[in-house]
């Protein structure tokens, strides 16, 4: 279903925000209002945003900066979710979407690469840039619905010479008769 992914956002912040304080984590968003919807299922969108969100707080046991931002990048909405934690090692990160491996004590090794299936499943991708000792980020773009939401061309409209019939040129290029009034 189409959906406002700033918003979703948004209120999946609001929900782990009090959490998030307790443990001396600072959230800082920057989620635009009024862009372009994306189509996706909210249910399984929201599971993939968590893991990125929880993830993010485990990676700061001693508090640190949380930066979510959504931006517009051409056809693709773009959600960056940046912690300033323990980062990941270079072999964390090579590994991190196989299934079943972690690095975490009690870790499952799903998390991340269910969040990453959900991602791909609606037609988009998943990334991540980590420096030991420094943080995290991880990268999410998802499709914008743009060509539905963007009104069709206008037809290009040839008036004959008689004044009254025009050729009507519609952007796949057929023509039509059509008789003016």
């Amino acid at each position: 279903e189409p959906c406002d992914i700033a918003q979703l956002v948004r209120e999946l912040l609001e929900f782990v925000e009090p959490e998030d304080q307790l443990l001396g984590i600072r959230q800082h968003a920057d989620l635009p209002v009024g862009m372009p919807l994306v189509m996706i299922d909210e249910t399984a969108f929201k599971q993939a945003v968590l893991n990125l969100l929880k993830n993010a707080r485990e990676a700061m046991p001693n508090g640190g900066e949380l930066l979510v931002r959504v931006r517009r990048d051409g056809n693709w909405a773009e959600l960056t979710v940046t912690d300033t934690g323990v980062g990941m090692s270079p072999e964390a990160v090579e590994h991190c979407f196989d299934e079943y491996w972690s690095d975490k004590k009690g870790g499952t090794g799903l998390g991340l690469p269910t969040a990453r299936r959900i991602v791909e499943d609606h037609g988009g991708s998943m990334h991540v840039v980590s420096e030991h000792g420094r943080g995290t980020s991880f990268s999410v773009y998802l499709p914008l619905i743009v060509e539905i939401a963007r009104p069709a061309p206008p037809a290009q409209r040839e008036v004959g010479e008689d004044g009254g019939n025009a050729r009507v040129a519609d952007s796949a290029g057929d023509a039509n008769e059509e008789q003016r009034a």
